[in-house]
């Protein structure tokens, strides 16, 4: 096991991931940090966990609309969603 240490929000996090998946880990970790840059950009430094939890439903969003998991109310333009943040009631 290979171990890798990533920052996210100031906080420094060391995790392992298997040795052949170090880079497709550091992909992935790059881009859930750019996530929590952008709830950050939008709402400010409103919480450490509400940070973090802001960001796992962006991204479970995304996942949803790549699986087509969830529908696209009739009032939504196609391809267009809610921003999940708004939807879970955060505050600016």
């Amino acid at each position: 096991m290979a171990q890798v240490r990533l920052s996210i929000n100031g906080r420094s996090y060391r995790l392992e991931c298997d040795d052949g998946s170090r880079a497709r880990f550091d992909d992935i970790a790059e881009y859930v940090n750019a996530t929590v840059d952008g709830v950050i950009d939008e709402f400010g430094q409103v919480g450490h966990d509400q940070i973090l939890l802001l960001a796992a439903l962006k991204l479970a969003d995304e996942l949803f609309d790549a699986q087509g998991i969830v529908d696209t109310p009739d009032e939504t333009p196609a391809g267009e969603t809610e921003p999940i943040a708004e939807a879970a009631g955060a505050q600016k």
